[in-house]
């Protein structure tokens, strides 16, 4: 499916990356809004930079998709029901 929509419809992918990319920027940008209480602060931005750059791969067409660590799943989940309503 992926590789069909990159070759007939690109911009369904650039629409896909750029959304995901949106919801870990937030991710990201509200873990480092947040005074450090323990290790997990650092481990949080380093999960969240390498998601933007995961799907920034996907863009290129170096993967097919990206699979979110579980580590931060459900806040993404809820801001990405903030976001777009899903």
């Amino acid at each position: 499916m992926v590789a069909n929509l990159r070759q007939n419809n690109p911009a369904v992918i650039d629409l896909w990356v750029d959304t995901h990319q949106a919801i870990c920027r937030e991710l990201h940008a509200g873990f480092a809004s947040v005074p450090a209480v323990d290790g997990n602060r650092q481990v949080e931005l380093q999960v969240t930079t390498k998601a933007i750059q995961g799907w920034e791969m996907v863009r290129q067409g170096k993967r097919p998709y990206l699979i979110h660590n579980g580590y931060v799943v459900g806040r993404y989940q809820q801001i990405a029901k903030k976001q777009f309503g899903f």
